[in-house]
């Protein structure tokens, strides 16, 4: 887990907390930065999600012993906290980097956090007809 708060941040009874699905592909970032342009809100907090599969390679043994698992989280991190630079947001960012199957995280996330909005990105296949029925989607899974 990863914290950073912009200088002027302030939780107030109006904040809300988003948690946003994060990786490394361009409809994950499309998804963070239209959260971050339409959403929030000063004062409000984003909690973004990497999960990994524990068959990953960032999850193995020899990956978190050379700290491969704490500098992707890191790396991730800063690719967030760039997204607010452009609209200098007073918000709280949350980054949970977090080993397993990744329904089971999402669910966890939510009993913690307990946010006001989920937001996923989708590779933009249709959800629809027989690709619909292919297992795998997340986004069709928060659905």
């Amino acid at each position: 887990t990863l914290n950073y708060k912009h200088k002027g941040y302030q939780s107030t009874r109006r904040s809300r907390t988003f948690l946003c699905g994060t990786d490394q592909n361009d409809y994950s970032d499309f998804a963070l930065e239209w959260l971050i342009d339409e959403l929030v809100d000063d004062g409000d907090e984003i909690v973004c999600l990497r999960a990994v599969e524990k068959d990953s390679s960032i999850a193995s043994d020899a990956a978190v012993e050379a700290g491969k698992y704490r500098k992707e989280a890191e790396k991730l991190f800063e690719q967030v906290i760039q997204k607010n630079t452009q609209n200098e947001k007073a918000i709280s960012l949350v980054l949970e980097l977090a080993v397993g199957k990744v329904q089971d995280i999402i669910q966890r996330m939510i009993r913690i956090y307990e946010p006001a909005i989920l937001i996923v990105g989708t590779r933009g296949r249709n959800l629809g007809g027989m690709q619909g029925l292919l297992p795998g989607s997340v986004s069709k899974y928060c659905l």
